[in-house]
């Protein structure tokens, strides 16, 4: 029964935290909009529009995927409440993982990639902390 409670948790938290994710990056698009006339299936049209774009475009899409796996982490611990921080860092890796074939298929500059790279598991687990935190979970 605790490995469906496991389970579940990671699903939850990864489900939970993709459409965090998929909401912050809709809401930078409304705060900055796409060209009307750009195509997204066409890759250099995409590469170009993505290195043209403003800063704080960019910068939503890192805090998109940083949010996304705060909350992913922080549910995870809250549902499974294991004793390590494994399933929240699970969470995150899945994240990641998202993350890092998004940055193969959709090129980003580098300081995106790095940045992007460097925010999925050290904010999953820090949700995950706040939670054991709150609750008073011991190791």
């Amino acid at each position: 029964m605790r490995m469906a409670k496991y389970i579940l948790a990671v699903f939850v938290g990864i489900m939970v935290g993709s459409l965090t994710v998929w909401a912050i990056e809709m809401l930078g698009h409304y705060f900055y909009p796409p060209p009307a006339n750009i195509d997204f299936e066409d890759k250099a049209a995409l590469e170009a529009f993505i290195f043209s774009a403003p800063t704080g475009a960019k910068l939503f899409i890192i805090l998109a995927y940083a949010l996304g796996s705060f909350i992913g982490g922080l549910l995870t611990q809250l549902i499974a409440q294991p004793k390590s921080f494994f399933l929240p860092f699970l969470t995150g890796a899945f994240l990641m993982a998202a993350g890092i074939i998004n940055i193969i298929n959709i090129p980003h500059p580098t300081w995106m990639i790095v940045s992007t790279l460097s925010v999925f598991l050290p904010f999953a687990l820090t949700g995950a902390y706040l939670v054991r935190k709150k609750t008073g979970l011991k190791n």
